[in-house]
């Protein structure tokens, strides 16, 4: 279920397009094709052993009582384990189109990784902002609530 969700996409782009699991895929595949630099093998590391541990018992069994306090640990947390191996993949995906404007002597290449990073951000902001957006108007509605209560 876990391999079918990231597939998907909805592991991290649950409703929107999925731009950050395209990043994350990419990232992957630079990783795996670099992996004689160790400082490559830091981020695919992190999202494996996360994304390893996010199978949970389903997948370890017994295996996993391994693990201390495994009995207590609810195993969707590691979410926030996989999520974070995926923040770097994803920073190692935007690095290389930098990477390579950078190295070019003319400086008017900086707009084409500028380009491609809105392109590809942009769906995570406008998500976001639509979600924050919607928790003030909440946030507004909780204290004007809370406020009549405690006048009663």
């Amino acid at each position: 279920m876990v391999l079918e969700t990231l597939v998907r996409g909805d592991l991290f782009d649950l409703g929107r397009f999925p731009s950050f699991s395209i990043l994350v895929f990419v990232g992957v595949c630079i990783c795996i094709f670099s992996f004689r630099e160790s400082r490559y093998l830091v981020p695919f590391g992190v999202f494996s052993i996360w994304l390893l541990l996010f199978f949970g018992r389903s997948t370890w069994g017994d295996a996993i009582d391994l693990l201390p306090l495994s009995q207590d640990i609810h195993m969707h947390r590691f979410i926030g384990g996989v999520h974070l191996g995926g923040i770097f993949l994803a920073a190692v995906a935007l690095a290389v189109p930098w990477r390579w404007a950078m190295l070019r002597l003319n400086k008017l290449y900086l707009w084409v990784p500028f380009a491609l990073t809105l392109l590809i951000v942009s769906p995570l902001y406008v998500e976001r902002r639509g979600y924050l957006s919607d928790e003030a108007v909440e946030k507004q509605e909780n204290l004007k609530a809370l406020e009549v209560e405690q006048k009663m």
